[in-house]
């Protein structure tokens, strides 16, 4: 017996009575169970084991005795490091020989010219144009060079990307 302490002073208690230990049960499913295999079923165990299946991936996979020798294969295979796939695509390095503060004319490769002055913006805006400038609602908008020599570019021409 235990005693307690309570709103009604020291009272006595029996311990809990002895449980048995739980049972265990072991499974039937060994690493060597044959899965059933459907194209259905094929698809599912890829979209829990992949991004999601694809028509090569579902093919390879029919290709395989079992899901087991898919899963070895796919653990064999070098990793693929998200990482080092983000960085190569988001800051690559330049090879270019260019400095970068030369401009790029606008058929260049990597060029990021605009072919406007004007946008959806400037609707119903009051647009004043003098000689060699352009005022959208009494605003400096761009700068107008009638020999197109003063900023070192070639006349503008029409792109052929082709």
């Amino acid at each position: 017996t235990m005693a307690t302490t309570g709103a009604a002073g020291p009272t006595a208690t029996t311990a809990p009575a002895a449980t048995t230990a739980p049972t265990t049960t072991t499974s039937t499913l060994t690493p060597d169970t044959e899965w059933p295999r459907s194209d259905a079923l094929d698809a599912q165990f890829l979209i829990q084991a992949t991004f999601g299946p694809t028509h090569s991936s579902l093919a390879e996979l029919k290709g395989k005795e079992s899901y087991e020798a898919w899963i070895v294969q796919q653990m064999a295979l070098d990793p693929s490091l998200l990482r080092s796939r983000y960085r190569s695509r988001v800051n690559p390095s330049s090879s270019e020989t260019r400095r970068s503060t030369i401009p790029r004319t606008a058929c260049e490769g990597g060029s990021r010219w605009s072919n406007v002055a004007f946008d959806q913006r400037d609707v119903g805006l009051q647009v004043v144009a003098t000689g060699t400038e352009i005022f959208v609602d009494g605003q400096l908008r761009s700068m107008l060079d009638p020999n197109l020599l003063k900023n070192g570019l070639p006349a503008p021409n029409t792109c052929n990307n082709e």
